[in-house]
């Protein structure tokens, strides 16, 4: 073999080991961008239904909120109503609430 062939078969082999190595790189990167994304999907998943979930409790909150305010408003309703009877029956009775 002359000088130009060794040299020649010394590259090839380096830019083959390079090849091999890169590809495998890419395999590896591959891998790592399906495990990404699987990991991805599942947090996804996770997300919406905490969502779904806190849209839940939100609802209920909102619900407990509308019948607080109807029974305060139905409780002074009714606080109104037995003044106005109690100051029917005494009418100095709002000089004793003062």
């Amino acid at each position: 073999m002359n000088e130009y062939t060794k040299r020649y078969a010394i590259e090839r082999q380096a830019l083959e080991g390079e090849i091999l190595g890169l590809r495998q790189k890419a395999l590896d990167l591959e891998d790592k961008v399906r495990i990404l994304s699987d990991d991805n999907q599942q947090l996804s998943i996770i997300n919406e239904e905490r969502l779904v979930d806190i849209e839940t409790w939100k609802q209920r909150f909102e619900h407990l909120e509308r019948q607080k305010i109807t029974e305060l408003e139905s409780m002074r309703r009714e606080y109104d109503e037995r003044l106005k009877e109690e100051v029917v029956r005494d009418p100095f009775i709002l000089n004793k609430i003062s």
